[in-house]
């Protein structure tokens, strides 16, 4: 938990499209990776992940509310494009791609999920500092057919039947391959689907 009026370094970690029922809406939910800003010039990872959901879709138009406004120029993207989950171009990110950093002033806490809102959002540059990442790998959330079949409790062949399923409609956001042509699902976005099919 953060205190109110806290301002820290954030990393965009993730952005997880969560399923909804009406199709010509989505949730996205932005993870971001919390740091410390040390005064010898470190940035020091907390190992949290603060996140915020939001709703996109055709039918809203962010570029004329304040708050999509903040997220716009936080993260540098473009008005005419994010209103289409597609067009977020953090959606397809992988390892190799750098990620935009960003600024959090956290405000106060929800009393039904202890979770601090964000206040404020702005672009933050992390040139000069050093960085002193968590020793944990946060994009463990690509993970292989085995290891989701062990967490959910299914077999192998019914996970891949659930990726089949919904690799029409996801795509990359669903299902990458390795450098050795090895299948890595986003075990994130297959266990809210996996939750949603009961």
């Amino acid at each position: 938990m953060f205190p109110k009026g806290g301002v820290r370094p954030a990393r965009l970690h993730a952005i997880v499209e969560r399923p909804v029922e009406n199709r010509s809406l989505s949730v996205l939910r932005l993870e971001f990776e919390i740091f410390e800003e040390i005064p010898t010039g470190v940035l020091r990872s907390t190992g949290k992940i603060a996140c915020r959901d939001i709703v996109v879709g055709s039918s809203l138009d962010l570029s004329v509310d304040p708050r999509g406004q903040m997220w716009m120029a936080a993260l540098s993207l473009p008005c005419n494009r994010v209103n289409h989950v597609e067009e977020w171009p953090p959606l397809a990110w992988g390892k190799r791609h750098k990620r935009p950093w960003v600024k959090i002033t956290f405000g106060d806490v929800n009393s039904r999920d202890q979770r601090a809102s964000f206040d404020h959002v702005v672009k933050f540059d992390p040139t000069g500092y050093e960085l002193n990442e968590y020793d944990y790998d946060l994009d463990d959330q690509w993970v292989s057919v085995g290891v989701i079949a062990s967490r959910i409790g299914i077999s192998a062949p019914t996970v891949r039947r659930l990726v089949k399923k919904h690799l029409p409609e996801f795509g990359e956001r669903l299902e990458r391959r390795t450098d050795g042509n090895h299948r890595r699902v986003n075990w994130t976005l297959l266990s809210n689907l996996w939750n949603e099919s009961f």
